[in-house]
């Protein structure tokens, strides 16, 4: 999201402000997250769009607290089509 808030040009509009911040969340291509690995995203309706690469992450924590520690213990990228029908 702070990617697209960046390459926004805000107008004042609502409306034109909402749809500027849509189109620039639908280029953000290979982000690179957290533990997941990179994630791109599109503007068409389907949920190969709407969920980024479907990389699922499990992550354990190696220590806790206020200053807690975490490890990716494994990422698997599914097929585009994977569970839908």
């Amino acid at each position: 999201m702070e990617i697209a808030l960046k390459n926004t040009t805000f107008t004042g509009s609502l409306a034109n402000d909402r749809t500027a911040i849509r189109d620039a969340i639908a280029n953000v291509k290979g982000y690179q997250g957290l533990a997941s690995g990179p994630i791109s995203f599109c503007a068409a309706a389907t949920p190969q769009c709407r969920d980024g690469n479907r990389t699922a992450v499990l992550i354990g924590y190696t220590k806790g607290g206020e200053n807690f520690e975490t490890e990716v213990l494994a990422r698997v990228t599914m097929e585009e089509d994977f569970g839908l029908e």
